[in-house]
């Protein structure tokens, strides 16, 4: 597909002079690519809900240290969670959106979209912008060459905690 610059000029008036030109190049492919919004619709490892995120984190990692939940206080779990968007393996846009404390608490679908907009909001800086299509998110190219590559771009869920464990 192409974009295509229908009027192919620009004027720019001021006082008596006229500027006239080509705004953007009429030949750019047009670079995008379509993933879901939420972290958990087509991933097949048992994950469909923020709750489900939060306890997966937990049992992997204190299994991987020799723990397991029960021996720890639940009580005293505090969860930061935050979006993460990355670029070739560098992540360009890390925004935080919920806070939480205890197990039952973890942020809802809204405060999510919160989050993935405010940091979809900075990615115009690395020449990229975005639009949702109902529960997808389309990420297109703003600059007439062949980057980004969009092979490398990921939407993650980040979460640090803290939990004290016997």
């Amino acid at each position: 597909m192409r974009i295509i610059n229908p009027s192919n000029r620009i004027v720019i008036s001021n006082l008596n002079s006229i500027a006239q030109g080509q705004l953007f190049q009429y030949d750019c492919d047009y670079r995008y690519l379509t993933t879901d919004i939420y972290p958990w619709t087509t991933t097949q490892n048992g994950v469909s809900s923020f709750s489900d995120i939060l306890f997966k984190l937990l049992n992997e990692y204190l299994n991987g240290v020799g723990l397991d939940l029960n021996e720890c206080n639940t009580n005293s779990l505090k969860t930061y969670w935050f979006v993460n968007l990355s670029l070739n393996d560098q992540i360009i846009s890390s925004v935080p959106f919920f806070t939480g404390t205890g197990i039952s608490q973890f942020p809802n679908n809204n405060q999510w979209i919160i989050g993935l907009t405010t940091a979809l909001n900075s990615i115009i800086n690395n020449g990229l912008s975005y639009y949702y299509d109902s529960n997808r998110v389309v990420i297109y190219s703003l600059i007439c060459n062949n980057e980004p590559n969009f092979e490398n771009f990921q939407i993650n869920t980040g979460i640090n905690f803290n939990i004290e464990c016997n």
